[in-house]
């Protein structure tokens, strides 16, 4: 089968690397695949795509995309008028480019738009590639979506399915159907269980800098809420005597006001942000605990990859992390925003080795359900009776 993924970048992120894992997975399988980057500048993680896959860069500025401005509705009287003379002029310079865009790409059975974001979206959605059937991945929420403007919706009206990452997905669109009719498939991130490839000399390194310290591994933008985590390592201390060094592995548009939050903390001495890393693999084996303090989360792959190096795992209440966790027994969930409620999950995981136990224990037996080849052949069942679909109705690469 003849795959295209689209990407909104490469850069740095925890979309672009569930992204890659798919795109490596079905070019060992068989399948082919090409990569096209929208935004060249934004490589990083473009080397580690598998060889046999086909790496395409087009420069799609972002202010082409139309529909981005359909905020400009909502912010003022006048944005009422300007919206729809900006969409015929984005929709204008899309056709104008869209022989050069589409021009030596080829044809696909599937293409993916999978960063989820307008420029992906719109690129696919517009014609700009050749393919039997489009897919968009909604990474969030329908509703955190369709909160930003609901230029989202109209551009999902222009595939042929929507992929979630979780039941409370699903479950918000069908609340969302009033916005449009479109099927949806629940397909989880591909993680990969073979945890045994470790760095055992980094391991110790870090074990004697930090301790037994907890690892929080993220992006480090205001979604993530690296702030709450911080503030926890300070309650933790002070209200429960316990002193862990916190390590935050990730790098991100908030890297200098995170850096500034943590030293203007009463426990900048215990905040260590290390930045990028490409493999996390040895901080993950190496820490005590891990944390997701995000405010939303459609399906949180460090969430996953932190449990299948057998670590207890405390996180927000987001809708990503209650997909993964029952609360209490193969993880545990605290409040969003809540430092409070963190540390006192922090401290009963860090004072009770039989409760740590007992998480870890449980989360390495439901991480198995989230096994790479269990979404690779989710991917690929959905895929074949997509095409089935198209063949029977005479469908032909458009």
């Amino acid at each position: 089968m003849r795959f295209c993924f689209v990407f909104d970048g490469l850069g740095c992120g925890g979309i672009e690397r569930v992204g890659i894992d798919y795109c490596n997975a079905l070019v060992e399988r068989g399948h082919e695949v090409t990569v096209v980057n929208l935004v060249p500048a934004m490589d990083e993680f473009a080397s580690q795509l598998a060889g046999q896959v086909r790496y395409v860069t087009r420069k799609f500025p972002r202010s082409l995309a139309p529909e981005r401005y359909c905020t400009l509705i909502s912010r003022a009287v006048w944005g009422r008028f300007v919206y729809p003379l900006a969409y015929v002029a984005c929709t204008a310079a899309v056709a104008s480019k869209r022989p050069f865009l589409r021009g030596g790409l080829g044809e696909f059975d599937v293409a993916v738009a999978f960063s989820g974001h307008y420029n992906d979206l719109t690129f696919l959605a517009s014609g700009c590639v050749k393919t039997a059937k489009r897919l968009a991945w909604l990474h969030g929420t329908v509703n955190g979506y369709a909160l930003v403007n609901e230029g989202y919706m109209n551009l999902y009206k222009h595939f042929d399915t929507l992929v979630c990452l979780s039941d409370e997905g699903i479950e918000e669109f069908r609340d969302a159907k009033h916005w449009l009719d479109l099927p949806l498939r629940k397909l989880y991130n591909p993680i990969d269980l073979d945890v045994a490839d470790i760095d055992e000399a980094k391991v110790k390194e870090l074990r004697d800098s930090y301790g037994d310290f907890i690892l929080m591994v993220a992006r480090l933008s205001s979604p993530k809420d690296p702030g709450t985590l911080i503030d926890a390592v300070g309650v933790l201390k002070k209200k429960y005597g316990v002193e862990r060094n916190c390590v935050i592995v990730g790098d991100g548009p908030d890297m200098e006001r995170v850096r500034r939050y943590a030293a203007a903390s009463p426990v900048a001495d215990l905040i260590h942000l290390v930045g990028y890393k490409s493999d996390p693999a040895p901080y993950y084996n190496a820490c005590g605990v891990f944390v997701l303090s995000s405010l939303n989360e459609g399906l949180p792959t460090v969430l996953l990859e932190a449990m299948a190096h057998g670590k207890p795992v405390v996180s927000t209440n987001v809708p990503g992390a209650r997909e993964i966790l029952e609360n209490g027994m193969d993880g545990v969930l605290c409040g969003i925003g809540d430092a409070e409620g963190m540390a006192f999950e922090l401290s009963r995981l860090l004072g009770d080795e039989t409760y740590a136990a007992q998480c870890v224990e449980a989360g390495l037996k439901r991480v198995r359900d989230f096994s790479e080849d269990k979404a690779i052949d989710g991917l690929l069942s959905f895929a074949t009776n997509l095409m089935n679909e198209s063949q029977g109705n005479g469908g032909e690469p458009r």
